[in-house]
């Protein structure tokens, strides 16, 4: 009784751990993506308001001035609305003129943030140390083979085992050496041993060990076969992941394919609207294609595809939805930088010279 008391206490400090760990990287997450928000809210609020060139008497917005030349009393809409104007002809924002990034593209950077640091430092590290310890299983299993093929024990073949580089693994095996040395019983020191591996194969691996140790006979065959079979379930492995990287960068370049579709719409169809106002009867002038609002709409739906188009490529290749958030987040930043850099820098040209 004591003895599994002890060894749920050692599962739970280890749980804690990684728990810890993982609170401390989604904190750090959050709080990033937050101070960007923030640094867009106060970067707005000072740099825009709700009033035109009436408020302060500075022509700084000539798409606004009427048709007698005066200045019109144009209520601007709000963050999400159609259309933001400058406030000032200097610099009155939280920062200078050169740094160019509006609110909704603070919002983008918050949401990569927010989803792509967590998915490198958390999902994608334990993908790795998972991955590792498969790869490296048939090594193990076919050292111990050969370490009974000269008549070790199967607790000082482990033993021997933990002096070699088998990766992820290594670190796991000494631990399983130091606890059998201390007189922990083997089988008690194996159980921990696989719930600190936490993948499937290694489970089935160390569940043939204690049976092998248990029932004795010729234990290098056992291994052997052991190792033939893990091998076997990798190489299935490595194939269907060869067979599924194609339709990957499918994906991929389907969302590359949609950013440029986005990009022709605006220099050809948006830009050139917006850049001849429509004359009315009376003589004034409006824009009549919500340019603005177009602008930041097309940037949320690159955003939502990226989203998506992330989740299904990891799903497909790796078979994890958490591995396909950090897809998600590559693709995030490349199509906030496509909008930024490309699509939103040619159109503006066309649009206000």
């Amino acid at each position: 009784m004591a003895e599994k008391e002890s060894e749920f206490y050692k599962k739970l400090r280890g749980k804690r751990k990684g728990t810890s760990r993982e609170a401390s990287i989604w904190a750090l997450a959050i709080f990033i993506a937050f101070s960007f928000i923030l640094i867009g809210i106060i970067d707005y609020n000072a740099d825009y308001d709700k009033v035109t060139d009436l408020g302060d008497t500075q022509i700084d917005n000539f798409q606004i001035i009427g048709s007698d030349g005066t200045i019109e009393n144009r209520t601007l809409q709000p963050i999400f609305g159609t259309a933001t104007y400058k406030k000032h002809s200097e610099d009155r924002g939280f920062l200078p003129d050169s740094i160019d990034i509006s609110i909704h593209e603070w919002i983008v950077a918050a949401l990569i943030i927010l989803m792509g640091l967590p998915a490198l430092l958390i999902y994608e590290r334990e993908g790795r140390r998972l991955s590792g310890i498969d790869n490296n299983l048939p090594a193990l299993l076919r050292e111990i083979a050969d370490s009974q093929r000269i008549g070790m024990h199967l607790p000082r073949a482990i033993a021997e085992a933990s002096k070699r580089n088998y990766g992820p693994l290594t670190s796991e095996l000494k631990k399983l050496a130091s606890k059998v040395s201390w007189g922990i019983p083997f089988r008690d020191a194996m159980l921990s041993f696989r719930d600190a591996l936490d993948t499937p194969l290694a489970k089935q691996a160390t569940i043939l060990i204690l049976e092998a140790e248990r029932s004795g006979g010729e234990l290098e065959k056992i291994f052997d076969s052991a190792k033939d079979y893990v091998q076997e379930l990798l190489d299935i492995k490595k194939e269907r992941e060869s067979a599924i990287t194609p339709y990957i960068y499918i994906v991929f370049v389907s969302y590359l394919i949609f950013a440029v579709v986005i990009y022709v719409l605006f220099t050809t169809f948006f830009a050139p609207f917006a850049a001849r106002p429509i004359t009315t009867a009376q003589g004034e002038e409006f824009i009549a294609v919500p340019y603005e609002a177009f602008k930041v709409g097309f940037l949320y739906m690159l955003t939502a595809q990226a989203f998506f188009s992330g989740l299904t490529a990891g799903k497909m290749g790796k078979g994890s939805i958490k591995l396909g958030v950090l897809y998600s987040s590559v693709l995030m930043l490349v199509g906030l930088l496509f909008h930024k850099l490309i699509i939103v820098a040619q159109s503006d040209k066309i649009v206000y010279g």
